[in-house]
């Protein structure tokens, strides 16, 4: 299941800067805009849309450029992300683990340390906002999108859907099979110069043989052909959402 799309090329993700907002005293469950909170030991940026009504759960993973430094608008300008934007139309409340009030040096590892960090911003955002965990999506750019597809095949139990974008996969399929097997939808550059398009080949290829549903893309991403493209939000979870 493979499409091309001719999207003008966006922005690589990179950390906004600016004057902080006063989020250090979060109201206790989280009132509609912009909040940091602190999930399982990791700072995290929250986005509740103001007309939710019975939200979904986005969890979106950085990649190596780091998640942002909070200045009380993060992603959006001059993060060109389209996150914020499509969480307020399409109705889920925005959860993006490493945003701090200082340099993020938050790295993904795939491996169970941060799979547990992962379900501690599920745990969190459920306990803090009406987002629907039953509708918990992660996703994920460049290493965040390895870690997205990492934590989908080894830990899918508190997932319903799974995005790769610029992502590597430098693992093997698991053994045993996972359970529930997940929707993955994967976009990636042709032009990749950071992870090759044969990884999101691969992981295609085993979702494939493994039984997932699952949507594979061509995008144009990033300026030079790694990164994201703002236009990603509304096919990448028009599909998660309904994989059928």
């Amino acid at each position: 299941m493979r499409h091309s799309r001719p999207y003008a090329a966006a922005l690589l993700l990179v950390a906004c800067g600016g004057e902080g907002a006063d989020s250090s005293n979060p109201p206790e469950g989280l009132e509609p805009g912009d909040h940091l909170v602190e999930f399982g030991g990791l700072s995290t940026y929250v986005h509740v849309p103001p007309d939710a009504k019975d939200p979904s759960l986005v969890v979106f993973l950085h990649g190596i450029s780091g998640a942002g430094v909070w200045d009380g608008t993060a992603w959006v300008p001059p993060n060109e992300t389209n996150l914020t934007e499509a969480a307020d139309e399409l109705d889920f409340v925005l959860a993006v683990p490493g945003v701090t009030t200082d340099v993020d040096l938050h790295q993904w590892t795939t491996d169970d340390a941060d799979a547990a960090q992962i379900d501690a911003v599920l745990a969190g955002v459920e306990s803090e906002t009406s987002a629907n965990t039953a509708r918990a999506f992660v996703i994920g750019v460049s290493k965040g999108g390895a870690m997205a597809s990492w934590y989908g095949l080894y830990h899918p139990e508190n997932a319903r859907g799974i995005a790769t974008v610029s992502g590597g996969y430098p693992f093997d399929y698991p053994e045993p099979e996972p359970d529930p097997k997940l929707p993955f939808y994967i976009a990636h550059d042709p032009k990749d110069p950071e992870i090759p398009y044969s990884n999101a080949v691969r992981l295609a290829a085993d979702l494939e043989a493994h039984g997932h549903a699952y949507l594979f893309e061509d995008w144009e991403l990033g300026d030079d052909g790694h990164g994201w493209n703002p236009d990603l939000p509304e096919p990448m979870l028009d599909f998660l959402m309904d994989p059928n």
